[in-house]
């Protein structure tokens, strides 16, 4: 990934998003793997069906055939046309022939450069070639006797100009190259090759992905069994994969300029430029993947070229001239590939043990996006739908995100699950976790089953989201099998109450199930969503629901941040802004509080977020809280189209909140305009007008304002919130002073019980300096608190120069602070290294080893607190976990033990 910083510092933390989208958009992937827990490997084959996105864009100026009756027309039409090509792509057994390279490309439809094949049409959508060499003459006239019917032209009537526009115009040589760039981390690549299409295949793909998107999903998998394969000229550096020029067959301009047995192949960046001497292969090696071999003459050590031949013959493997960084070929652009490789690791594949000792595999991708664990396109705006087959051993289950549940196969000690998705997605949204899981099935409520069968009203059948349609929304729960009595107490009760609560407020579920997998201590987070699948930490679990608010918190990302997008992923204040308001509203009327202790409640929620924010304002750099960073625009590279997310790289990123928490705030402002009410019915309203799209900053205020135009003539404006909120490193004044009411009894115990603790450090103080006598920790009488109360006290502790050993005991004692949820014990550990308190020492232990996703600061703190023993804690528990560890943890705690 550091490559692609390398040409500046501007770019040094910043995260490359640099699959190119500009060229070549994936619309489809097929994953055939199997994973191996075993010996930590994950290996197969990733099948990409991708389009040029200059012939995407003319697509759109035409109106598209939908219907069956439609369909048959074409192909009748079509018939003796795809009968020839029948023929010279699928060659009889009997023939004895294998096809020539001129054949094996005579099915793609093409287009000379003159106005007379002006309107020729390419069947497939996602394809578009030039001029065949001379030797194809007969096809070349057959298709524009195909063209000259008008076959693919619009159905519907229209008026001469809107025939003229909806034309497609075919890109000139230089425009249809393909220039793919896949960063794939440490894939190991073995092989990639070209996938040849029938006719046919091709047809019924063209149709079914403008109709009925299920039966696409079919067909796709049909591409994969039945196509044919021929070398795909590819370079392989150590971090990318570069695919171009999917070819066709030589031309005559090719033969001249290139002596006999002789290969050029340019590296995308012209760091690989290798020549070498193309050796006779078998009669049938056009059928037969590339192999890939070390560099010839001229190659940079360690570099990897692939060489391919056609029927023994010496030949070039295509006219390529290289401008500007870019690689175009004058025969064609490779429409599907297939790359073979494995992977061991990555930032976003974790192999670990769970919570019985038994291995497994999950991933943890989105920010950090998926590509240690397949060759994808990144970019927030590249939407694909996709299929897997996973192989696993019997006894191990495949968890990942899709439409629906699968009923895995089962062969020879071997279980093969299949998921698919048929919306649209970033992929970084695909998710797969694989283990020795124990499933607990979650019963939902009447109400919850009924609020989900609605679906898009707004949008009719054209809208692409899976709403849930069926009698429930199917939902279950795996964990390993040590953990199952504590899911069955909590998970499972609180589960089916949270989701009627969210459908009460967004609306229907925008997925067709819900699986939720608690994954083991070495996960970096407290959470992740993905598509009909959510990661939990174990530390969410706790007994009591006290952290449950972050289950309510996952649930919500299924609308934003799945549902609807951020459009720059430097703005993630509109998905977890969002999540992080509406958490604390579900959880309350979860627990079914009382209208005055939800709001007592909220309030001491609303402090505990103030102080947390108020302590990130403090400690970091102004250019990390900013909710736009960006500033409404795409931060790009100086010589290239490479987006980045910025800070993205930063190791002080990955664990703040700003943009959970100021975002929290901003939302919060805006509800104090209108009222709780209201705003919840706006973002119902919200969800409604925005569901799957990106959006941005400027989106959203423009749909509020719209929603409330009397609040501009209030003095409010988007320039304003805009100014204040988004592009402004500092927090709003009514941020920085916000304090509960006086009225509230929570808030108030706590104050009382702070009080008196610093009243008796104070008197013991006192005392000590008299040389009197020692006063009794006995005569300091605490008071119960629930988990939200005992934060905010353990909070205020810390603001309190010296505590005693004697009362920080009596505290721990009082309240059970080894056995309470996370958020008492980060404060309880807080203090033990403030004050070097040793009989707490095992306790910040106990904490990093079980609860890493919160436990990064710790060691920050303790190789600060100038202990030596808790220095040497520190480097004891972070050798005990530093192999668990996730890549961004890992590096963030060994830079605060050891300055690297």
């Amino acid at each position: 990934m550091s490559e692609h910083g390398e040409g500046g510092s501007d770019h040094e933390l910043d995260l490359p998003l640099s699959a190119n989208i500009c060229d070549v958009r994936v619309s489809h992937f097929l994953l055939h793997l199997k994973c191996d827990v075993e010996s930590r490997k994950l290996s197969g084959d990733i099948t990409l069906f991708y389009q040029q996105e200059s012939f995407k864009q003319a697509c759109k100026r035409r109106t598209v055939l939908q219907t069956d009756t439609e369909l048959k027309a074409v192909e009748t039409s079509c018939e003796s046309h795809s009968q020839l090509l029948q023929a010279k792509t699928d060659p009889s057994p009997s023939s004895g022939h294998d096809p020539a390279p001129n054949e094996l490309c005579q099915h793609e439809c093409v287009c000379k450069e003159t106005e007379n094949c002006s309107k020729t049409m390419n069947i497939h959508k996602d394809d578009c070639v030039v001029d065949q060499p001379s030797s194809s003459v007969h096809s070349r006239s057959t298709l524009a006797q195909c063209s000259d019917q008008n076959v693919l032209q619009p159905v519907s009537a229209s008026t001469e100009t809107e025939t003229k526009n909806s034309s497609l115009n075919i890109p000139s040589p230089s425009q249809d190259a393909v220039n793919m760039v896949l960063d794939a981390y440490s894939l190991d690549v073995t092989c990639a090759e070209e996938l040849i299409l029938s006719p046919n295949l091709e047809r019924k793909l063209f149709f079914a992905k403008r109709g009925d998107v299920e039966s696409a999903s079919g067909i796709y998998m049909q591409c994969y069994m039945q196509s044919k394969t021929r070398p795909l000229q590819i370079s392989v550096s150590k971090q990318s994969i570069r695919l171009w020029g999917g070819g066709g067959d030589m031309d005559e301009d090719c033969q001249s300029r290139t002596g006999p047995g002789e290969s050029r192949l340019h590296h995308l960046q012209g760091d690989v430029i290798s020549e070498g001497e193309l050796q006779p292969t078998d009669s049938d090696a056009d059928m037969k993947c590339a192999s890939l071999e070390s560099g010839g003459d001229g190659g940079a050590p360690g570099d990897l070229v692939c060489k391919r031949t056609w029927g023994g013959n010496k030949v070039n493997a295509g006219h390529h001239v290289c401008d500007g960084g870019q690689i175009y070929t004058n025969n064609g652009v490779t429409r599907v590939v297939r790359i073979h490789y494995s992977t061991e690791g990555g930032p976003s594949l974790k192999w670990s043990l769970d919570q019985d000792g038994r291995e497994c595999m999950f991933t943890v991708g989105h920010w950090l996006n998926n590509r240690s664990w397949f060759p994808s396109q990144d970019a927030p705006t590249a939407m694909s739908t996709w299929q897997a087959c996973v192989t696993v051993k019997e006894g191990l289950t495949v968890l990942m995100t899709g439409d629906k549940s699968c009923t895995p196969s089962v062969s020879q000690g071997w279980k093969t699950y299949y998921y698919y998705s048929t919306m649209p997605m970033p992929t970084s949204t695909l998710a797969i976790a694989v283990g020795t899981w124990t499933q607990v099935d979650v019963v939902l409520e009447q109400d919850v089953q009924k609020s989900s069968q609605s679906a898009c009203t707004s949008h009719g059948p054209t809208c692409p989201v899976n709403y849930a349609v069926g009698p429930e929304v199917p939902c279950r729960v795996f964990v390993s099998e040590c953990m199952v009595p504590l899911v069955q107490q909590e998970l499972a009760v609180y589960v089916p109450r949270c989701l009627r609560e969210v459908y009460a407020i967004l609306g229907p579920h925008p997925f067709q199930r819900l699986d939720i997998l608690v994954v083991p201590c070495c996960f970096d987070s407290l959470g992740m969503a993905s598509p009909s699948l959510l990661v939990l930490s174990q530390s969410v679990l706790v007994g009591d629901n006290s952290m449950c608010f972050r289950v309510a918190h996952e649930i919500c990302h299924s609308w934003f941040g799945l549902l609807i997008g951020p459009q720059d992923w430097t703005e993630e204040w509109l998905t977890e802004g969002f999540c992080t308001y509406l958490e604390d509203i579900i959880h309350a009327r979860v627990c079914q509080w009382g209208e005055a202790e939800i709001r007592n409640r909220l309030e001491l929620r609303v402090l505990l977020k103030q102080k947390t924010l108020l302590a990130e304002v403090e400690n970091t750099e102004q250019d990390l809280q900013m909710l736009r960073p960006n500033k409404g625009e795409q931060l790009l590279a100086a010589t290239e189209e490479v987006q980045y997310v910025k800070n993205g790289m930063n190791p002080d990123k990955a664990f703040m909140q700003v943009h959970y928490l100021k975002g929290f705030f901003l939302l919060r402002h805006l509800q104090n305009k209108v009222g709780l009410t209201e705003f919840l019915i706006f973002l119902r309203h919200y969800v409604d007008q925005f569901h799957a799209k990106l959006v941005t900053s400027k989106d959203f205020f423009q749909f509020f304002f719209k929603e409330f135009p009397e609040l501009r003539t209030e003095g409010l404006s988007e320039q304003q919130l805009t100014a204040e909120w988004l592009d402004c490193p500092h927090l709003p004044q009514d941020v920085s002073e916000y304090c509960p009411s006086q009225e509230n009894i929570l808030y108030r115990a706590v104050k009382t019980q702070v009080a008196l603790v610093e009243s008796h450090c104070q008197g013991m103080a006192h005392c000590h300096r008299k040389k009197k006598q020692k006063v009794s920790p006995t005569e300091l009488t605490l008071q119960k608190l629930d988990p939200d109360q005992l934060v905010l006290f353990l909070e205020n502790l810390l603001q309190l120069n010296l505590i005693s050993g004697n009362v920080l005991d009596l505290v721990h004692r009082i309240y059970l602070l080894s056995s309470a949820n996370p958020d008492v014990r980060h404060r309880w550990c807080e203090l033990v290294i403030k004050h070097r308190h040793a009989s707490g020492f095992g306790d910040v232990k106990t904490f990093l080893l079980n609860d890493q996703a919160m436990g990064v600061y710790l060691y920050g703190e303790m190789m600060l607190s100038k202990c030596k023993k808790l220095k040497e804690l520190a480097y004891h528990c972070f050798n005990l976990v530093r192999q668990d560890m996730p890549e961004g943890a890992h590096k963030t705690v060994h830079a605060m033990l050891y300055g690297t």
